[in-house]
């Protein structure tokens, strides 16, 4: 079944939201990851995540985005208070991984020595058009 309109409005009639602000506007594949245990904690549009190395993930998405000029955005937050102090710490995409359709693969560093480092929870959300 397709339902075809231009907005949605609740039942109150005091709040409506264009299609397309959905469509366009929303995330088309998120992940929650948990790099302690190497598990998918939540996600949408991911089939699997790939451990490729100290510091470094791969997720596939289980349907194709559009291109591979789609935003990428990512956080983490640690979740081992044995090493203190965590400035400079930060997720990126990964320079030598270009985005593809199909995977985005990101990196955790530690921004002063610039080394790797297995963080507790990444989150990683995609913005684009699907394929």
């Amino acid at each position: 079944m397709t339902i075809k309109t231009n907005a949605l409005e609740n039942l109150t009639g005091d709040k409506r939201l264009d299609v397309d602000k959905i469509v366009d506007g929303s995330a088309k594949s998120y992940v929650n990851y948990n790099g302690n245990i190497a598990a998918i904690v939540g996600s949408h549009n991911v089939s699997s995540a790939v451990d490729v190395a100290v510091g470094t993930y791969a997720f596939n998405y289980t349907n194709s985005i559009a291109g591979s000029n789609y935003s990428i955005g990512t956080a983490l937050q640690m979740t081992d208070q044995a090493y203190g102090n965590y400035y400079g710490l930060c997720a990126e995409i990964d320079r030598f991984t270009d985005p593809s359709p199909i995977s985005v693969q990101v990196i955790c560093k530690y921004g002063q020595s610039a080394a790797l480092y297995d963080c507790g929870l990444y989150s990683v959300a995609i913005h684009g058009g699907l394929a």
